[in-house]
């Protein structure tokens, strides 16, 4: 089975997401239903709020949806929603499906190019920063239009590739500590006798 590795919408609002809403926008972040258009389109945010404010009103909220890779990292995607009498709602469909979005807005005006996304490590590891540094590569080339290809490709594997080392290493240590414990009470077990 192939794991995935794509982050999605926190649990609950951590004291960490908290505080790094707070340093992106100012601004506290709440959740808020992903309730599409049937003409929206993933990844196209600008786009579907544009299209549903044209058919049925309100205003454009621009912000960061807040993405986590639980317990490793977190990441926030400039993103914009619909202020519907100062109710948020996001009409464009997530990847993965996610019926709500972590969303913290911004002052910030539309942009003009390409907006990369932040990232905040959870965990200090090698093979997590260098997954960071490969998904930071990645949109660059995208903010160059320069997606797909080879480059691309090549920084989509490592960052795989290294999300699949740190995995591999939490395997073994969780396996070795097991390892230690059953060995622990067996000890104890046979002092007992």
């Amino acid at each position: 089975m192939k794991k995935s590795f794509n982050a999605t919408t926190p649990r609950r609002i951590s004291e960490k997401i908290a505080d790094y809403c707070k340093e992106l926008t100012g601004n506290e972040a709440s959740y808020h239903a992903v309730t599409p258009d049937s003409s929206s389109i993933v990844g196209l945010c600008f786009h579907n709020v544009e299209d549903h404010i044209n058919q049925f009103g309100g205003e454009v909220q621009y912000g960061w949806a807040i993405w986590e890779f639980p317990n490793i990292f977190l990441t926030a995607e400039f993103h914009a929603v619909v202020n519907q009498d100062g109710k948020f709602i996001d009409v464009t469909p997530q990847s993965l499906g996610e019926k709500r979005i972590l969303f913290t807005p911004s002052d910030s005006p539309k942009p003009t190019a390409f907006t990369e996304n932040e990232f905040l490590p959870l965990v200090n590891h090698p093979m997590i920063e260098k997954f960071i540094q490969c998904q930071k590569g990645k949109q660059k080339l995208c903010a160059d239009g320069s997606q797909g290809g080879v480059k691309h490709d090549s920084l989509d594997r490592e960052a795989v590739s290294c999300m699949q080392k740190y995995h591999a290493e939490l395997n073994r240590r969780t396996k070795t500590k097991d390892l230690r414990s059953k060995r622990k009470a067996e000890r104890r077990r046979k002092k007992r006798k």
